[in-house]
């Protein structure tokens, strides 16, 4: 929380307002408490971006060998069921923004069509689980003219990643800046789409 404090500064001296509330999201009750607080202090919202995630670690994954299967539960609810969770919470006030967009970090790990190996049966099932359920809810709020992106940001240096040699992961602020721009390009004529930070389409 005193690193988002930190970022909270940094954009108030942009001239921007910031608010940093607390969540975890595999928690239902405390996303409906959070919601609460952020309507406090803005009337609406223009875009919800779910980008909590969990990986539930490589080495807890290994099938026949070493599975711990008590952690599909907690990846999923932080990976799936959370960012519907927001979906639904924040819905009203997204009807009375401006931009209407729900922009959902995915990965390639979850795209069917790309898997080659069989490794991270946990995080990629979630992945796969998350695209699923975001192409729903695409389908759903064409009604409503609210716009759902999947990006993949790729591998970039933030703590999930921290077992990954430097030279593998993306900038922080590169990453950042792409999925600013992907969302950008999110309307309701692509709604639905999972890209990767190129532009690219990732196969389900």
């Amino acid at each position: 929380q005193e690193s988002l404090q930190v970022l909270a500064t940094q954009i108030e001296a942009l001239g921007v307002r910031a608010l940093v509330v607390p969540c975890d999201v595999s928690e239902l009750a405390q996303v409906e408490v959070a919601c609460s607080h952020i309507l406090e202090a803005f009337t609406h919202v223009d875009i919800l971006f779910n980008n909590a995630g969990v990986t539930g670690g490589g080495e807890n994954q290994q099938f026949a060998k070493n599975m711990k299967w008590e952690l599909f539960d907690v990846v999923y609810r932080t990976n799936v069921v959370g960012p519907l969770k927001m979906a639904e919470a924040f819905l009203p006030h997204l009807q009375a923004g401006y931009q209407k967009k729900i922009s959902n970090v995915s990965s390639s790990q979850g795209s069917i069509g790309s898997t080659k190996t069989g490794t991270l049966y946990i995080y990629r099932s979630s992945k796969a689980a998350l695209n699923m359920v975001m192409k729903n809810l695409a389908n759903q709020m064409k009604s409503k003219s609210i716009a759902v992106a999947l990006i993949d940001p790729g591998p970039v240096d933030t703590d999930m990643m921290a077992m990954l040699p430097k030279k593998m992961l993306r900038p922080v602020n590169t990453a950042g800046s792409d999925l600013i721009r992907i969302t950008d390009q999110l309307s309701m004529a692509n709604t639905g789409t999972c890209w990767t930070v190129d532009g690219t389409v990732l196969p389900w």
